[in-house]
């Protein structure tokens, strides 16, 4: 399982196998074990820093609202 204090990047040498629990943040490319959700999948964000500088915090809670976002746990 990974630290989450220790971020991987999509960079480093990491196989992803097919059963890991993880996804990319679309800000940072950082292997994410939780965050946040933007439509279905579409776009993933792994803090409040990489969430907000794509959408504003009352943005957020537009799509929030409307079932187009969460946050999740993937373990």
């Amino acid at each position: 399982m990974m630290d989450r204090h220790q971020p991987l990047s999509v960079t480093d040498d990491y196989e992803l196998e097919a059963d890991d629990n993880f996804r990319v943040c679309t800000c940072c490319r950082e292997l994410m074990p939780d965050g946040y959700v933007i439509d279905d999948g579409q776009e993933y964000f792994c803090s409040d820093d990489c969430l907000h500088s794509t959408y504003t915090h009352k943005e957020y809670l537009k799509m929030f609202y409307n079932n187009d976002a969460y946050w999740t746990q993937w373990y």
